[in-house]
């Protein structure tokens, strides 16, 4: 599990000036190489395509892959594989952050995942949703389908 330098992240967000920018931040952390390489694997994920269906590589696992095809309650396969809930990656009480930041994840993974999947695989359409789910916690989450394989029937 990846943990942000508490001061470094604290110096990145008050920051004022021009000081302190992205690279700023890999350059005083020092796992920035393994760090910047383990995020770019969350904006632009591996794919992989299986029977017409393309699924983040992390994310696919040939066993739950045949339950779920054969279960009538899930009606869009990709979507219910390819299901990110950003909590998973950043955590969810380490950070006190308004709702606006976590959209603004989102809607950022939906904007790079779609142009990755788009990239591999020209010949396929593709959308890419933010939701908040679960009304318990309100966990906000990304997810990448294929509009015509929506509903197996």
């Amino acid at each position: 599990m990846i943990n942000f330098n508490p001061q470094i992240l604290k110096l990145f967000r008050d920051s004022k000036d021009d000081l302190v920018d992205t690279t700023d931040y890999l350059h005083f952390d020092d796992r920035g190489p393994e760090l910047a390489l383990i995020y770019s694997k969350l904006f632009w994920p591996d794919l992989i395509e299986v029977d017409g269906f393309v699924f983040i590589s992390e994310k696919y696992e040939r066993r739950n892959y045949e339950l779920i095809i054969t279960d009538a309650r899930v009606n869009n396969v990709e979507s219910y594989v390819n299901t990110f809930y950003l909590f998973d990656a950043v955590g969810t009480g380490e950070y006190d952050c308004e709702d606006e930041i976590w959209e603004l994840l989102g809607h950022t993974l939906c904007e790079t995942w779609k142009q990755r999947a788009q990239c591999l695989f020209p010949q396929k359409s593709f959308v890419t949703e933010f939701a908040w789910y679960s009304d318990d916690i309100g966990d906000p989450g990304v997810t990448l389908y294929q509009p015509k394989f929506v509903s197996k029937e």
